[in-house]
């Protein structure tokens, strides 16, 4: 299955729910991926709009520098527009989505004789 999150763009905002620990906001990789993953206890389990405050980073006096030190290279919009952009348009559709992680899975020529006609698949996508 092809990995849709180069198709996602995190653009950080004052009230923005990404999360500092989950989400792939650091270009396109998770806070955990650049320090490895047996540093992903230390990092707070919190939303960026937690350490931001007017566009700036502030962070806690108990916050780990080497945190901070990659938090800081990343800049903080001044609006308060969208924080998540699918191929750089904010407009998309769920189906686009689907296009897109499915774009590497071969057709099925069959498909018509096992699926009734009109019904779903119930359950298809498994995060």
């Amino acid at each position: 299955m092809v990995d849709v999150k180069v198709c996602f763009q995190f653009n950080i905002t004052l009230n923005a729910p990404i999360s500092l620990r989950w989400d792939h906001w650091c270009n396109r990789a998770t806070i955990s991926e650049i320090l490895g993953t047996n540093h992903t206890v230390e990092i707070p389990d919190c939303f960026l709009k937690y350490v931001i405050s007017s566009s700036q980073w502030v962070f806690p006096v108990n916050f780990p520098l080497h945190l901070r030190n990659i938090c800081e290279n990343f800049t903080v919009a001044a609006d308060a527009g969208p924080c998540l952009a699918w191929k750089n348009c904010d407009n998309y559709k769920f189906s686009n989505f689907i296009e897109e992680l499915y774009a590497s899975t071969p057709n099925c020529s069959w498909y018509k004789h096992v699926w009734p006609k009109k019904n779903i698949i119930r359950h298809s996508i498994f995060v």
